[in-house]
């Protein structure tokens, strides 16, 4: 028997907003009007609300006092930021992935993601496998905290790779 899957008000808000974000269609610094996505989604403001939360945790938006959520803007600073915080997070999920996964199934999996990447065509399909690669890593690492560091990174990751 097929399982449906129900999808909550909020996670359907977060995924919306979310997208319109990194694909840029929400232009930085913009503000997020609560009332306004209510309507636009005619939904009540605690969907609108969590899924703001849900943003701001992954670092898409921030919120100023006395003014509200607004989509984050993007500075060279920014990037440059991020991709030392990246590569920190990389370095400590490769060396615990190495000291505690088993390095035959470590290198065996990784192999099969290095063979999607030779086949990949394109930018976008050549990433993900990038980003299949790293995240072997991670998941071998057995360290639920830098698992949620990469998760939390991610929205940013595809703002880079949708800017650039």
């Amino acid at each position: 028997m097929a399982v449906i899957k129900r999808v909550s008000l909020v996670d359907q808000v977060y995924d919306k907003l979310r997208e319109r974000i990194v694909q840029l269609k929400i232009p930085f610094g913009s503000k997020l009007n609560v009332s306004k996505l209510q309507e636009e989604y005619g939904v009540s403001s605690t969907p609108v609300r969590e899924a703001l939360n849900r943003l701001l945790n992954e670092g898409l938006i921030e919120f100023e006092n006395n003014v509200g959520a607004r989509v984050i803007d993007v500075t060279e600073t920014d990037v440059r930021q991020f991709q030392e915080v990246s590569f920190a997070y990389e370095m400590a999920a490769a060396r615990y992935a190495m000291k505690r996964g088993d390095t035959a199934q470590l290198a065996e999996k990784i192999y099969e993601y290095i063979e999607d990447y030779r086949k990949s065509s394109g930018v976008l399909e050549s990433c993900k496998c990038i980003k299949n690669i790293k995240y072997v890593f991670y998941k071998t690492a057995d360290n639920d905290l830098l698992l949620n560091k990469l998760e939390s990174l991610n929205g940013m990751d595809e703002i880079f790779h949708s800017l650039f």
